[in-house]
């Protein structure tokens, strides 16, 4: 029987020796583990824009609500002092 025959049934990954196949595997988990690095800084820069905003809408509320708590009394004091005099 031809050893070449053989040899076209055999897998490329059959075919590499262990430490090839070793290599090959650890170039392919640096791809993937580049790859993941890439999408997690994505997905920080939206967290970090997300709680940006987030306090901004919280100031946006809040900020004209404590002006209120400040200044709302003096005018309704004024308007209820001319009202009576």
């Amino acid at each position: 029987m031809d050893n070449s025959i053989k040899t076209d049934f055999v897998s490329e990954e059959d075919a590499l020796t262990p430490l090839e196949e070793q290599n090959r595997l650890l170039r392919r988990n640096l791809e993937v583990s580049q790859e993941s690095l890439e999408k997690i800084e994505t997905i920080k820069t939206y967290i970090k824009w997300q709680k940006i905003w987030s306090t901004v809408q919280t100031l946006i509320i809040l900020a004209p609500i404590i002006a209120g708590f400040l200044y709302l009394p003096s005018f309704i004091r004024q308007y209820v002092d001319h009202i009576l005099k």
